[in-house]
């Protein structure tokens, strides 16, 4: 028997959700000294997205330019009355950002460049890599802000040198297409 899933269920899932993915995405130390040094565990929630509120889906990655750990997530815009699930949609990949290997975090806005097609459209669940000097994004991306789960997805690749500008690379072709 299936339940239905209603926005206050989803929405108590979410930092049970969190705290899985950040635990098994633990930064490594960007140097001996820092490695040494004890950590006292972060603050629940890790961090909160000071515009919508519904920080997901995030990944972590080394900025080289900066020499700080940035997170990359769905901004979810949780506080954003919509019809059906449109609150999930229309949203952006924010940046968040720690001086101090994770113990606080300051929000950074979104991405710039992560763009693709007209209009208001829905970028979520971001993975960056680096590889051989370049940063690459891949987003999965839902055109427009739909109100329900139907409609196109598709992943689309970026590339970065500094994590701030990013230029589209291409549309990947899913064996679902």
């Amino acid at each position: 028997m299936s339940l239905p899933i209603t926005r206050r269920t989803l929405l108590a899932a979410l930092p049970a959700a969190w705290a899985i993915s950040t635990a098994t995405a633990t930064p490594r130390a960007s140097s001996p000294e820092e490695a040494a040094m004890p950590m006292d565990p972060p603050p629940a929630p890790l961090f909160r997205d000071p515009i919508y509120d519904g920080a997901a889906d995030p990944t972590f990655i080394w900025n080289h330019q900066e020499k700080q750990w940035w997170i990359l997530y769905t901004q979810r815009r949780d506080n954003v009355d919509c019809l059906g699930v449109g609150w999930c949609h229309g949203s952006d990949i924010g940046i968040a950002s720690t001086p101090d290997q994770g113990r606080s975090w300051r929000y950074r806005g979104v991405l710039e460049g992560v763009t693709y097609g007209r209009g208001r459209n829905t970028f979520w669940a971001p993975e960056v890599l680096w590889h051989d000097g370049t940063y690459h994004a891949y987003v999965s991306f839902v055109p427009g802000v739909p109100n329900d789960w139907s409609g196109d997805r598709y992943i689309l690749h970026y590339t970065s040198a500094n994590l701030w500008d990013w230029q589209f690379r291409s549309k990947l072709p899913l064996t679902s297409d």
